[in-house]
């Protein structure tokens, strides 16, 4: 008889049984003093473009590792680490370095989000291999040597003479990559174990080389101008997180997050939706009389619709000759019907599409506006973000200024992965490409930012729309309070132009008197139709004949 047992084939009661105790025990000796920094990228972030989180060419720690597709890169792998042992002056094996990886790996392990599931032998080869990779990797990119290694006696059909640019391209996204990161905690081990053979140098002397590293290959790779000094970069390498942490935490410096009284909202509300501040004498007596009309309607709607509905009935049906002339007008009351209905607006949920995380007018119109855009040097905090209102109904939007290249979107879809594991109030570096993507919709925009100085690229205008337009696509709302406020102050500038005021009463106004119109039209059609047909029958220009 068949039974139906909760093991396959492939897992027998034994194997389960020994599996969870080895977990029992691994758990039970757990390491709670070492952060987590290496963490597994939810598909809520990167269902939208699961290759700007997966290595496409070098897999760094064990959550890629064995992956088949890659591994065609470890003999590479293997030969750049044999030249950083030589860079290191590192003459005994291989295997002792190992084994010291090997004592701590309990506490390599408690770095990554994801239970890593391998012996601690494999682990500690695994970080050895990759370490010394990636730190040989650093070391010729700062010395502008990247394409020096990529060389064809690798052995590897990827590295090519012709393809060094593109294979160089396509390691530097995958060091970016969140799953892909090395520890600190890792590197800081390795380091120690190889200087220590050579020299005694202190720790001290080991982070500053490693933050060293970590600043020239952040100055080369992030979108952003850097400004900060030695003792930031110092405690930025106590914080103990890996290459992307250094990189977020360059580019979103602390700050002091003021938190008002003021409740504020995750969807920003766009133009439009706040009341002039004044009205003129005139739109104050329109407004009276499209109250008053509106009144009327309200009154007469459903005899309208009734005989609406039953004029469309009697365009339907056959009339006699005597009826003939009637057509015609019944037709016109119904063609003035559907445009009323046509040019009603309608709301901007009636499709039933859910609102965009911030709505805020475009740069063209807010540059048609009269706000003029400026970049600032530095990285994504509240005091580069501001709107400075000048004379004259003029303003000046500042923004950082952002270099993007072929790199940049795996970057950014990453810092934006890695701050939402680690920051769970304050999202500004989420806030700001959300404030991006609002901000530029076409090519216009992108040029704009380009004249602005705030967009710097060889990438043409329609890739970097591309680029912020799918961003939107991989996350949630946030709330950054600072942000949020001058996003705000530019929607009330733009809501208070008089060009946009203008627009604004015309089309709440003038628009919605199409039902009046509507009405009166229909009413006058009728009347005529009327007349028409009470001089079919009595013959009025004989009665006005007579009459005269």
């Amino acid at each position: 008889m068949a039974t139906n047992s909760l093991f396959s084939s492939d897992i027998d009661e034994k194997t389960w049984v020994d599996y969870i105790k080895k977990m029992a025990t691994e758990l039970k000796n757990e390491v709670n003093d070492v952060p987590v920094c290496v963490f597994h990228v939810p598909k809520s972030l990167s269902s939208a473009r699961p290759e700007a989180f997966v290595p496409q060419l070098i897999a760094l720690g064990p959550y890629h590792h064995f992956r088949p597709e890659l591994y065609a890169m470890e003999r590479y792998k293997i030969a750049t680490a044999n030249k950083a042992l030589e860079r290191y002056n590192y003459n005994k094996e291989v295997e002792e370095l190992v084994n010291q990886l090997k004592d701590q790996a309990p506490r390599i392990r408690a770095t990554y989000h994801k239970y890593v599931d391998v012996k601690d032998e494999t682990l500690a080869w695994i970080m050895a291999i990759d370490s010394l990779f990636f730190l040989q990797f650093l070391h010729t990119y700062s010395e502008n040597e990247s394409t020096n290694f990529l060389h064809p006696s690798s052995g590897n059909h990827l590295v090519r003479s012709a393809g060094h640019k593109l294979t160089k391209d396509g390691i530097v996204r995958d060091l970016l990559m969140l799953e892909n990161q090395v520890p600190v905690l890792a590197l800081k081990m390795l380091l120690c174990s190889v200087t220590c053979s050579t020299s005694k140098p202190t720790p001290s002397a080991n982070d500053e080389d490693l933050a060293s590293l970590f600043m020239s290959f952040s100055k080369a790779l992030l979108p952003m101008t850097l400004q900060s000094h030695a003792s930031e970069i110092k405690d930025v390498m106590a914080l103990q997180t890996h290459l992307l942490g250094f990189m977020y935490d360059l580019l979103v410096p602390e700050e002091k997050i003021i938190v008002t009284c003021e409740k504020s909202s995750s969807v920003l509300q766009i133009k439009g939706d706040e009341e002039p501040k004044k009205d003129t004498f005139f739109i104050k007596t329109y407004k009276g009389v499209v109250r008053t009309f509106l009144k009327l309607i309200s009154l007469l709607i459903k005899p309208l619709k009734w005989i609406l509905g039953l004029l469309k009935k009697l365009s339907k049906l056959n009339l006699p000759n005597f009826l003939g002339p009637l057509k015609g007008p019944l037709q016109l009351i119904l063609g003035l019907a559907d445009i009323g209905s046509w040019c009603s607006p309608a709301s901007e949920s009636d499709d039933g599409s859910p609102p965009p995380i911030i709505m805020i007018p475009s740069v063209t119109e807010l540059y048609n506006a009269g706000v003029k855009f400026k970049g600032i040097k530095g990285g994504v905090s509240a005091r580069n973000i501001k709107l400075e209102k000048k004379m004259n109904h003029a303003a000046i939007f500042y923004l950082p200024h952002i270099k993007l290249g072929v790199n940049s979107e795996v970057l950014m879809r990453n810092l934006v992965a890695y701050e939402a594991m680690t920051k769970s109030n304050y999202l500004i570096f989420t806030r700001y490409t959300e404030l991006m993507r609002a901000i530029i919709d076409t090519e216009e925009d992108v040029k704009l930012l380009r004249d602005s100085k705030i967009i710097e690229s060889d990438l043409l205008d329609d890739e970097i729309a591309h680029l912020f337009n799918g961003m939107a696509k991989s996350i949630g709302p946030t709330e950054t309070p600072e942000l949020d406020k001058v996003i705000k102050e530019v929607n009330r500038f733009y809501d208070n132009t008089r060009s946009v005021r203008a627009y604004r009463a015309m089309r709440k106004y003038v628009y919605s008197s199409w039902k009046i119109f509507t009405l009166m039209a229909t009413l006058f059609v009728l009347m005529l139709m009327g007349l028409q047909t009470f001089c079919t029958v009595y013959s009025c220009p004989r009665i006005l004949h007579t009459g005269s």
